[in-house]
């Protein structure tokens, strides 16, 4: 035997600890070491715990989606773009072309 190791040439002759199926579909040991009280308070915290999570994210959800309006890129360079109102109206790399395009759209309304 190495040491270190432990001796395993008794693990067959071990005897084996039934199992029965539990009311949720798990397995647990049965007999008088079984302890059937902690492994249903460990299903209904897993419940507790996803329907918590479930809770979060649709209260969450709303309030994600309304976010900030996120201005996307339109050219290869953002300072071509031209925003009248918050809204895109153009891109030009001509500075005189970005104010007709801001003249031609005041306000944003088209």
């Amino acid at each position: 035997m190495a040491q270190g190791r432990p001796d395993r040439s008794n693990i067959a002759q071990a005897p084996l600890q039934p199992v029965a199926t539990c009311k949720d579909g798990g397995i647990a040991p049965h007999g008088p070491e079984a302890d059937h009280s902690s492994h249903g308070e460990n299903v209904m915290n897993t419940k507790r715990l996803v329907a918590a999570a479930v809770i979060a994210t649709v209260i969450a959800s709303p309030a994600l989606a309304q976010g900030a309006p996120q201005h996307r890129q339109h050219s290869s360079n953002p300072a071509y773009d031209v925003y009248v109102g918050g809204q895109y109206v153009g891109s030009d790399p001509d500075p005189n072309v970005r104010a007709q395009l801001q003249r031609r759209y005041p306000g944003g309304s088209w």
